[in-house]
């Protein structure tokens, strides 16, 4: 039988963080699931790590395959997972709470829900709580209610497209695929392609997303290529304004470009670094 859920870990030497990772995912008391484990050709032991919890539980699935990147690597899971919801989650990050894939995969059921959110926390390399996120007072405001993907863009992700946050119907994702040429907001722009649909959605106040922030994260690591793929985002933003007619969703996109493209003019007027790496670049 195809499992309720598959969850997605994209992994790429994570073999110090893999094992809290993977605990996590199984110790759930939602357990109707898949875990897929797809190794991103790791030259440490995270492919050791995921065939030996392959071989201790049925749900565990592992691809080993060459190193492409974090995008074509969930890209080879999607093809081939097989639950109704799927979820993804980081290699070096993990799940607090025991009990949220069951709390969520209900409501979604429920409400035949296309996206639902959480909420996450911020703790140090070694797992130590490090910052809590006070929700804001939008996703308060709609929290339980089913909302279209207009209202979520405008009222829940506020900025911030951590797709690890969702649960996710899989009809709603149907074709769409990470863009492979990016490094950088690359859960920005599948997240917005998806939206593009008229979704239900939903927000929930639970935190269950620990996100580990440490030195050799790729999201903390200086590089050209990033600062091309924010500014190319805007852009991203005004081309998916005009695939849509949906008159509010079309504002929305294109005050989210302006914004980020604001927001990447003063990243750049603020550090010589970046500037440096700006003046690289081929726009």
């Amino acid at each position: 039988m195809k499992p309720k859920i598959s969850v997605i870990v994209p992994i790429y030497n994570a073999e110090k963080y893999l094992g809290q990772c993977i605990d996590s995912v199984l110790r759930q008391k939602f357990t109707d699931l898949e875990l897929f484990l797809v190794n991103d050709g790791s030259t440490d032991g995270s492919g050791d790590v995921c065939d030996q919890y392959a071989l201790k539980d049925a749900r565990v699935r592992v691809l080993h395959k060459e190193n492409t990147g974090v995008s074509d690597t969930r890209n080879k899971a999607l093809d081939i997972a097989q639950g109704d919801y799927l979820i993804f989650l980081d290699a070096d990050d993990y799940w607090t709470d025991e009990t949220f894939l069951e709390k969520f995969y209900n409501v979604a059921v429920e409400k035949n829900l296309d996206v639902l959110r959480g909420e996450y926390k911020y703790v140090t390399q070694t797992g130590e709580d490090m910052r809590y996120i006070k929700v804001p007072q939008k996703r308060e405001k709609i929290s339980g209610e089913v909302i279209t993907s207009e209202s979520f863009l405008e009222n829940v992700i506020l900025g911030e497209y951590f797709l690890v946050l969702s649960l996710i119907k899989r009809k709603a994702i149907e074709n769409i695929r990470f863009n492979t040429s990016r490094i950088f907001l690359e859960d920005a722009e599948f997240y917005l392609t998806m939206l593009l649909r008229n979704l239900r959605c939903a927000y929930l106040p639970v935190l269950f997303y620990a996100y580990r922030k440490h030195d050799d994260a790729v999201t903390e690591s200086p590089n050209p290529k990033k600062l091309q793929d924010a500014f190319d985002f805007s852009r991203l933003c005004y081309m998916l304004a005009r695939k849509t007619k949906n008159t509010r969703l079309q504002q929305l996109l294109v005050i989210e470009g302006i914004k980020n493209y604001k927001f990447d003019l003063m990243v750049v007027a603020d550090s010589n670094t970046a500037w440096g790496d700006m003046k690289r670049l081929r726009f």
